[in-house]
């Protein structure tokens, strides 16, 4: 049997790989991330107001972006990068959901929070992902979140072991009525094993 010759295509047996080729007599391939988005435009409905209470009665309807995927595998890791807007951040609930397996964590709840400062803005795109220790929320006396990498409330890792095929879902709940926002688009990074 002659050895395969450097840079040929070939199949090393794992679904997760892509671009399969020979190198030094061996067949390998480059893991592949499974990335999902949706770019469409969508408001978070208000909640409502109780003015006789002076305080927030109920929840708007939540905001459900499904993300199907059908890739092989199991979740090694998973980030989100959400693309909103909202002129009151703190009433807003956001949770990521797999319902193959019925696993959800919650990416920002300020419910119980009073350190942070109930007028916060936020504008642009904020990374969700377990690589980083610093909570979503603005800093002491600011009224704007900036845009970047936060931590999830909960952690996304609770996904590890979940099939990456299935309907992922971004789910946002605003809480009180008054100020309004939008989520203008969200996209899913997935590295997956296939061990």
């Amino acid at each position: 049997m002659l050895p395969l010759e450097d840079g040929l295509a070939c199949d090393d047996g794992n679904a997760c790989t892509e671009e399969d080729r020979c190198t030094a007599g061996v067949c390998e391939g480059s893991a592949t991330d499974v990335v999902v988005s949706d770019t469409k435009s969508s408001a978070i409905p208000d909640g409502s107001w109780d003015p006789r209470r002076d305080r927030c009665e109920r929840s708007g309807k939540a905001l459900e972006i499904a993300l199907p995927v059908s890739a092989p595998g199991s979740v090694a890791s998973v980030e989100v990068d959400l693309d909103f807007e909202h002129t009151y951040v703190t009433e807003l609930d956001v949770r990521l959901r797999h319902e193959a397996s019925g696993r959800e964590a919650v990416l920002f709840h300020f419910e119980d929070e009073p350190a942070y400062d109930e007028d916060a803005d936020a504008d642009g795109v904020y990374t969700f992902t377990d690589s980083t220790q610093v909570p979503f929320g603005p800093p002491q006396g600011d009224d704007d979140i900036e845009p970047g990498a936060y931590a999830p409330r909960e952690p996304l890792a609770i996904f590890a072991g979940a099939p990456v095929a299935g309907t992922w879902r971004l789910v946002a709940v605003d809480t009180c009525e008054g100020d309004r926002g939008r989520i203008r688009g969200v996209t899913l990074r997935i590295r997956r094993s296939c061990e």
